[in-house]
């Protein structure tokens, strides 16, 4: 997922997803690479507002704000080139932290049963 400040309308690579930033805060998510883009074609979605904090407290300490030039997301140690075996990083993460096997398929599901599941609380 490359971290951008471009207007969102333009951003449609099928080859990237991204998370677009705006006054130094992520703003959008923005998806053209994932496995159903010929059925749905690009979405795009605000933040939600009790991501943002999380997101903007991991962009802060991970550096990668102001963006300049390309950066990614969820990268190598420099953050300016994407890494392809993040999934098998992010299962090593877990067997570490849980001694069990979760890959990034389980996350997916685990995230969805939340999603679907979630209730916002009422103002």
């Amino acid at each position: 997922m490359i971290i951008t400040e471009e207007d969102p309308s333009v951003l449609n690579n099928v080859n990237y997803n991204y998370l677009v930033i705006k006054g130094n805060e992520p703003s959008r998510f923005i998806y053209n690479n994932f496995k159903t883009y010929k059925s749905f074609g690009k979405q795009d979605f605000p933040v939600d507002d009790y991501i943002v904090p999380y997101l903007s407290k991991y962009l802060k300490s991970a550096k990668l704000l102001p963006v300049r030039g390309r950066r990614y997301l969820f990268g190598t140690q420099d953050k300016l080139q994407e890494s392809s075996n993040f999934g098998n990083k992010l299962r090593d993460v877990f067997m570490t932290l849980y001694g069990e096997e979760i890959t990034v398929r389980w996350i997916r599901a685990s995230a969805s049963t939340y999603i679907n599941n979630y209730k916002k609380p009422k103002p």
